[in-house]
């Protein structure tokens, strides 16, 4: 017989109390469900961890590279510099040589042929060849008496444009300087009332563009090129940005190239061509140029100089 607190209610709270006491099967297997895709979300989340980890070192070994870059083309832009000095005073050495040293060698060969052709002719101490420090033959020579000496033409010819003092070439072409500036300057650093190209063109700033030329002429016919090709408006028209690259279709060197410094230095080599500026990443500016040189649409103007 039933209990008067044998009631609905009553039997509704014992029937709760005994399924919470056993476990239901169901139950069980969605508790071991989530806990199984908990332990996955940890590992997941570790695993992120992790490649964010590397994303760091591969950005810190980027800096790296791109400041071992910049380092290597300041190397090489004064290492430039100083060949091309030296290819400068080697010409002059080669023509001072070919025009006047041969004249000298070759009228004294004439003297000394003629003064073994008069053997009644005394030989004098000063015909008598003399040995250098080198171990060379050296004959002294001097003009007849009376003999007006003059400055020779050939001199006159090898001196070339004037250098200003500071300065180590007769001209300079800034192509990229402060704010987007370029000219043509005859020194490096302001000289009375000469500019010089140091006024707008810092060293230590790695996208500033700057050559030496070994004549003014040159100079200015190379950064003549350069605008009226239509480059210089090209840069000055559109700001400096990360994702910006350049693809020349005629110039020294058409390719592709990834900033405004490589395509003057390498590409157009300091003269002028045919530009797109292209944004998107290397590769596939490199891509879209392939694309052009296939089409037969890239042209070599220029031959590669080593001097200028």
């Amino acid at each position: 017989m039933s209990s008067s607190l044998d009631t609905p209610g009553r039997k509704l709270r014992d029937e709760q109390i005994r399924l919470a006491m056993h476990d239901n099967p169901g139950q069980a297997k969605r508790r071991a469900i989530i806990s199984q895709v908990l332990m996955e979300s940890e590992a997941l989340v570790q695993t992120q961890r992790n490649l964010l980890q590397h994303e760091v070192q591969r950005r810190m070994a980027e800096e790296l590279f791109h400041d071992l870059d910049l380092q290597v083309q300041d190397n090489v832009d004064e290492l430039t510099q100083q060949v091309n000095e030296v290819n400068i005073h080697a010409g002059k050495f080669r023509s001072s040589f070919t025009v006047h040293g041969a004249q000298v060698v070759i009228a004294e060969l004439k003297r000394v042929v003629a003064t073994f052709l008069s053997p009644t002719r005394p030989v004098s101490p000063l015909s008598m060849p003399i040995h250098t420090q080198a171990g060379t033959a050296v004959t002294p020579s001097r003009p007849p008496p009376g003999t007006t000496l003059r400055e020779e033409d050939e001199d006159k010819a090898f001196k070339g444009d004037p250098i200003c003092p500071g300065s180590r070439s007769p001209a300079y072409v800034v192509y990229i300087g402060n704010e987007g500036k370029h000219g043509v300057f005859y020194t490096w650093s302001t000289h009375k009332d000469i500019i010089g190209a140091f006024t707008i063109y810092k060293p230590t700033c790695h996208t500033h563009v700057i050559c030496s030329f070994s004549t003014r002429q040159l100079a200015h016919q190379f950064y003549d090129e350069f605008l009226d090709s239509g480059v210089a408006e090209l840069l000055a028209e559109n700001k400096p940005t990360q994702d910006e690259r350049f693809i020349v279709v005629e110039g020294v060197a058409p390719a592709a190239y990834k900033n405004r410094k490589s395509l003057i230095m390498d590409g157009l080599q300091f003269r002028g061509g045919v530009v797109y500026r292209y944004i998107g990443s290397i590769e596939a500016a490199r891509s879209q140029f392939n694309k052009y040189k296939a089409q037969g649409l890239t042209q070599c103007t220029h031959a590669r100089r080593t001097t200028f």
